[in-house]
């Protein structure tokens, strides 16, 4: 290697977590992906009503055998970090004694993150997430993420779901990996 090549540190989920400890992303939003440490985009007015609506459906239609975590981490895997809006299990609080590995359904509400929401598929599918919605605020639309399919070892095949849908404001979009009822995208979404 010359003096004028570059390599990536990519860390690990022990590091991350060791530097967030020692201060490093005090006043930051990060989340670790694939080994690197991303920066989160500020909450906007926008994002935090679209969190606020969907913490209100989920906790209103699950009962207490499923934690609804709001934007706090998953400890999917040694490289990954992620810090998702939601994530449902099943579960009690006093059982969790870390970052769970994996959620039934994970929620990102999309402003101005919708490639690096698009990109963490791969990650929820790898993990096992039975379920990702991508609530994209701009285009006033739930993408759905159904049947996750983990990277085939030895091939160029990385994880991903088998099925991803597009509802629009007037579709009723259904849980597949909860009891949720049914619902009007319209109704989980910001009313402006």
């Amino acid at each position: 290697m010359t003096v004028a090549e570059t390599v990536d540190h990519r860390f690990t989920r022990t590091e991350y977590e060791q530097m967030a400890a020692m201060g490093f992303f005090t006043e930051k939003r990060v989340e670790l992906i694939g080994g690197r440490i991303l920066d989160m985009p500020p909450q906007t007015n926008l994002h935090a009503l679209g969190i606020m609506v969907l913490n209100r459906f989920l906790t209103k239609h699950l009962g207490e055998e499923f934690l609804v975590r709001c934007q706090l981490p998953l400890s999917i895997a040694d490289d990954q970090a992620p810090e998702p809006d939601f994530a449902v299990l099943r579960g009690k609080v006093e059982e969790i004694k870390e970052h769970p590995g994996t959620a039934l359904l994970v929620i990102e509400v999309s402003f101005d993150s919708l490639k690096r929401d698009r990109d963490k598929a791969a990650v929820y599918a790898q993990a096992g997430v039975a379920e990702y919605w991508i609530v994209n605020l701009n285009a006033r639309e739930l993408i759905q993420h159904t049947l996750p399919r983990q990277a085939v070892s030895g091939t160029d095949q990385p994880a991903k779901y088998a099925s991803v849908r597009t509802f629009s404001t007037e579709d009723i979009v259904t849980c597949n990996a909860l009891p949720l009822p049914p619902r009007k995208v319209a109704d989980l979404l910001p009313p402006f």
